[in-house]
Formats: C-alpha cells, structure tokens, sequence
C-alpha cells in the first residue's frame, strides 16, 4: 500500500493515500470503531465513527472512469445524521454527470481539503445498490439478510460513510423503474454516491456482472420495510395535488422546485424524476409534473406569467418531455397551463361569485385548517430552549423554541427595527438586554410590507440588505398564508430556528374574529413545534396614552384575544404617552412563567438603542446602589453588582446602564469575549459630584475616555 495520509472530517478520521497505489490490496473493516462524543452544547449526544479509510481497494476500472466529485461531510445536529454536498474540484456544487472529473483530480482536491469524502456517479452499465441499517458499527456485524446479497453477487461491497450502512456496486440492468421500498435502494442512473474504500472483509476488489431480478421483487415486495426506518420520509408536495416527495436519507435534500427544474426523468409511465442525490418526486403523469412545477414557479413569481414561462422554459423537466417540448403540447397549451397554475396558487378555493366581480378573489379560508403536511422530518429539542436567556435567578427566558409568540405595538412604533435588531445580536451570540443569547439562525418572512421598503430599513439601520435572510409573502391569508409560510421555511439550508413574520395579523381574513384567528395560530404552533422554530408574529397594538389601555398589556392587541391568549411571550412596544413623533419607546416583555420586564429605549441613529434603563420597581434601589458603585476602588461588571446588590440579572443591567447613560459611571474597552466594565466616574460631568442639572436622556452618550 501506498504512503497515507490522515485527515480528520468532521469526525470522521480518513486515511488517503498521498499518490496512486501501485496495486489493489483488499483491507478488513476492524471489528470495533472508536467512538468520540460531540461538544458538549449539543441537545442530543451522538457517536462517531472513526475509520481507517483508504481508496486502495476501489475497483481499478471505476477509478480509470471520469466519473468522480466529492462531497463535503457536515454532522447536521437537527437532523441527528451526516449532511452530503457534492461539489467539484473548485469547491462549487454541481449535480451534473457530465462535468464529472477524473479519480486523480478529486482524490487531489479531498487530500487538499478537510472536510471532504470521494464521490462517484453511478452509470449504466453499473447499479448500485444500498442498504441503510444493516450495520452495528461498534462490532461491524452486517444482517445476515444483507449478507447473503453480497456473497450472492460477488461484487464490490463497501461501508458507508455513518458506519451503519452497506453499498453494493454491480454491472446488470435494473429490471424496473422503481428505486426504492424500505431500508434497501437499486439505483442506475445519474446518482452520485459517497465512496469510502471501506471494503467489506471477503467483497472482491472489481464490478462483477449480476441479475438484481430477485433482489429488486423482494424490495417490491417490502421485505425491507421496517417501522423503525430513521433515514426515509415520504411528504405530499405542497404547491401541487398529487406530487410526493421521497428521500433516501443521503442527506443532500433539495426541494421539489430543484428536482423539476434540474433533475432528470427517470420513468415517463409512473412519472418520477430525480436530482442523482437521493430525492425523487412522483406524479401520476407527465402532464402532472408540468402543473406542479408551474405551481411552483407562480408561488416563486408571485404568479407573474412572463416569469413563469421563462423559468419553464429553461427547465429540465421540458426538456426531457417528447411530447411537451419544441411544438408540442407547450407550444399549443402553455399559455392556458400558466393561467390553470396562477388561478390555483391564488385561491386554492374557488372564488365567490361575488368577490369574482369586485375582482378581489378570496386567497385563502377561514375555519379549522387540518394538519399541515411537512416536507422534512420533526426537530427534537427541550420546552426550555429560549431565543434570549433567562435572566440571572429565573429560569424563563424569551420566545421559547416550539411555540408561537408576537410583539405587538402601534404603526411606526419600528417592530420590525427592534425585531431585526435583536436577531442580528442573537445570532452573533452576543448579550440582547442584559440576555444571553445562542447564536441561532433566523428568518424573516414579510407580510405587509416589500423589497424596496425592506431595502429603505436595512439602509437606516446601516445593514447590508442581503445579509439579512428575509423572504416575501405575497397576498394571501388563512391556510394558504400558512402553507406560504411553510414553504419559505423548508426552502431554508440551514433550517431557521427563529422566525419572524413582520404583519402577522394581516394574514387572517378578520383579525378581530376569534374563530378565524385560533385556527390559524393552530397552524403556527403546528410549524412551531414540528420544526422546533421560534415563530415570531408582528401585530397592530392601538396609540396609548398614559393611564389609558387595558389593565393587562396582553390584551393591548388589535383584534381577538386569542392573539394573546394562543401565544407565548407577547412583547409589547409603545410610543411614551402616545405621541408617535417622540422618538422614545417602552419595551414590556410578558413572559408566561416568568415576572414581565419593562425596558426604556429611543431611537438613535436609525435604531432602537437603551435610554435611561431604570425599572419602576427598582427605584427605591438607587441611592443604596449608588453608594456600591463609590465605594468599588476597582472596574466591576454588571454581574458584580448583580451579586453585591442581591437583584436579578436584568435589574442589574438597567440600573448600570442608567447609571452610565448619566455618566455617573464610565466604562472601558472590553477584552475579546469579556464582559465590559464599569467604575465611578470621577469627572465634572457626573451630576453625582456636582449640583448640575442631569443630562438628558436624548443627549448623546459620553466617551468612554471621561
């Protein structure tokens, strides 16, 4: 055997040869694995494999074949298994055969780069062959069903890359067009596969020629279906009846749209066509695909008709239908297919005789929804997973994941700014108010308002607009706003955790009616928990004066209470004694487990910053807090003065704010991942050391230097 070189891959510990082995020697699986834990933020722990990996033993006449990419191997913690992303050897993903490369460039650039496995496209005259679960990687013992296919075909068998699965790679024909039944797959055509060189101990080192017939009618059969299949999900497909949607657990998922606009056809008769990574989708024509694919591009355009036929157009689903392509079928019937496509995706109810003559047609209904069909599998996690801390002593933090939750507040009172704001923070895993936060990603879905708007507010707050994740909604309510929803999220990679959709209420047909509303939030916490997300509603909340509104800030909500009732933590933003011209807000947070927070803010520089953070209820605190703050000869944090006081994390941070906002205190540059430090401020400007009057809070703050 060649020289080796070993490369750690997310875990996975690969031996590569450093050049072409001179001849093929057949290496043993050992019989135990070790095994290596994750870090330990992870919810779930999980095993990993660690292999010896050599490419000596691939089939020489594979290896000749410019048939090879590479895949980069990600641990999706959500999904608890191995994500694949196939790319060439520039690093760009492609999922097209013939830009395949040779052996020796992709064995180059997966010796170069950590993080990456060998890739092969599985071809005529060659079938492959995969069986998911057969495997115990800690002892390496194979079903005995399993095993009797490899001795059967006597041909190259190898290990995949988790540990617990097989791949059989023969030269035959597939005798059917079906590709899969259960935990065992027969595959022919366009599929790229990992390659490990993990060969099974006894496989030979070349492709033998097999008849796969009696394989192929077992699986038909569903002798390898099993309740306990972790890595096969079936989904109807939402943006049209009929489609459905099968993965093979490969990891590499694309969604629907990329299937039809880029996968190839794999059987015209039982209509099904396929990426080449493992996800298929099945209609029960050819004349089917092509409404679910326009379907597709209507809701992607919001049902613009140039759009649409340009994208078809491009597609590869026209191009490999005979009878649809160049002046066939879509030369005569693509204009009215467009129509059929927009009509469906703008009501998939029929219209009102009346609402048909007004020229608004309903775009969704009202009432009791159903269930939700999801495209991916559930998201474990825990009912204390929060999107901003708990404070120091509580243990209810804000927005837990797996629930619906809003902020509400009146036109212009900048919702949107706070909420952008506090997702740019938390996702860079920095303090929020005082709050710990945990880095998750986010999305933004806009009702009510479009692009260029969201351009003109990203602007202000100085972000570049295409760095924040936001997808738009066009005019739709009830459960066709829900399905909209859905299909924004499951078009994500990787899949947010936090969802905030800006216009909440303006996706019910009546805000104000509870039989309407509570379906709909149903709907939500349906997305919410199976995806374990954060869903974040924006909501109208009428001007307030001081003393006016309802004794509980929950109900200070437009419409139905089943807005607050139905939800979480409600955040409520106002303007200070109703004026909508002064640019100071009050932030109240009510939390469901947890005493509410109340904080001052105002609107500095085009965001919504901390002003004068003093609690009502800690103002009896202030003097006793300010004889701490003299008498401390050294820089503190607020957790110091948390401690020393005996109050909450949060009270902690209002009352050092306030304090500095006065420059009473002055604070110092903190170190790379420190806390920031506070000390007296000795100057002329703390009021504290003088009989000046207190800086206001619309002044600007000090520099850190006084």
């Amino acid at each position: 055997m060649s020289a080796a070189k070993r490369v750690l891959v997310n875990g996975l510990t690969l031996i590569l040869p450093s050049e072409p082995a001179a001849e093929l020697a057949p290496i043993a699986i050992p019989s135990e694995l070790t095994i290596k834990m994750p870090p330990a933020r992870s919810v779930t722990k999980r095993p990993t494999p660690v292999f010896d990996i050599s490419y000596d033993s691939v089939p020489e006449k594979m290896r000749r074949e410019n048939r090879w990419l590479a895949f980069e191997v990600i641990y999706n913690d959500e999904k608890k298994k191995f994500d694949k992303k196939p790319v060439n050897s520039e690093g760009k993903p492609t999922n097209d055969p013939t830009k395949a490369e040779s052996f020796g460039t992709m064995l180059a650039f997966v010796e170069k780069h950590e993080g990456f496995v060998l890739g092969y496209y599985i071809e005529a005259p060659y079938i492959g062959i995969d069986a998911d679960n057969c495997r115990d990687p800690h002892t390496g013992i194979i079903a005995e069903n399993i095993m009797e296919v490899i001795r059967a075909y006597n041909s190259y068998a190898e290990v995949s890359p988790s540990g617990t699965g097989v791949r059989i790679i023969i030269a035959g024909k597939k005798p059917g067009d079906s590709c899969r039944r259960g935990s065992v797959e027969i595959y022919s055509h366009k599929r790229a596969v990992t390659i490990t060189g993990l060969r099974i101990d006894g496989a030979p080192t070349v492709v033998n020629e097999a008849d796969v017939s009696n394989l192929y009618n077992r699986m038909l059969a569903g002798e390898f279906l099993s309740e306990d299949q972790r890595v096969r999900f079936v989904a109807k497909d939402k943006s049209s009846s009929g489609g459905r949607i099968e993965n093979d657990g490969s990891g590499y998922i694309t969604t629907g749209l990329e299937v039809l606009m880029s996968g190839h056809v794999q059987s015209l008769k039982s209509f099904e066509m396929a990426d080449g990574f493992g996800t298929s989708i099945f209609y029960d024509s050819p004349s089917e695909a092509v409404q679910g694919l326009l379907a597709r591009l209507a809701s992607k355009h919001n049902c613009d008709e140039e759009k649409i036929r340009q994208d078809f157009e491009a597609s590869n689903l026209l191009d490999e239908l005979p009878h649809w392509r160049g002046n066939g079928k879509w030369a005569r019937l693509g204009k009215d297919e467009i129509r059929k496509a927009v009509e469906f995706i703008k009501g998939r109810t029929p219209a009102a005789p009346a609402a048909a003559k007004s020229g608004t047609p309903p775009l969704g209904r009202a009432g009791s929804y159903g269930s939700l069909e999801f495209k991916y599998p559930a998201v474990l996690g825990t009912a204390f997973d929060f999107v901003i801390g708990p404070p120091m002593g509580s243990r209810e933090g804000w927005f837990p994941r797996g629930d619906p939750h809003l902020i509400g507040g009146p036109s212009a009172s900048n919702k949107s700014t706070f909420m952008t704001d506090l997702l740019e923070t938390q996702l860079k895993g920095e303090n929020f108010l005082g709050h710990e936060t945990f880095g998750l990603p986010y999305l933004i879905i806009m009702a009510d308002r479009g692009e260029k708007a969201h351009e003109r507010t990203a602007n202000r707050m100085r972000f570049e607009k295409d760095t924040i994740p936001i997808k738009f909604l066009p005019s739709v309510w009830g459960d066709v706003a829900l399905r909209a929803i859905l299909d924004r999220i499951e078009e994500c990679s990787p899949m947010p955790a936090v969802v905030f959709i800006e216009g909440c209420d303006m996706l019910v047909e009546n805000a104000s009616k509870m039989e309407i509303v509570t379906p709909f939030l149903d709907g939500l916490q349906q997305i919410a928990k199976h995806y374990h997300i954060s869903i974040i509603g924006s909501v109208g909340s009428p001007k307030q004066r001081i003393g006016e509104g309802y004794s509980s800030k929950r109900d200070n909500i437009f419409g139905t209470v089943a807005w607050s009732r139905k939800t979480e933590t409600v955040a409520v933003l106002q303007f200070v004694g109703g004026d909508d011209t002064d640019c100071h807000r009050v932030l109240a947070v009510l939390l469901r487990n947890g005493p509410p927070e109340k904080y001052k803010l105002k609107m500095e520089n085009g965001r919504l910053v901390v002003d004068n953070l003093t609690a009502e209820s800690t103002r009896s605190k202030v003097r006793a807090d300010l004889a701490w703050f003299r008498l401390q000869n050294d820089w503190f944090t607020v957790e110091d003065a948390r401690a020393a006081l005996n109050i909450s994390q949060a009270q902690a941070y209002r009352i050092v704010e306030n304090a500095y906002t006065k420059r009473i205190l002055k604070t110092k540059q903190k170190a790379v991942g420190g806390a920031r430090e506070y000390r007296w401020n000795d100057g002329a400007k703390n009021p504290e050391n003088q009989s000046e009057p207190e800086v206001s809070p619309t002044d600007s703050r000090p520099e850190d230097k006084d």
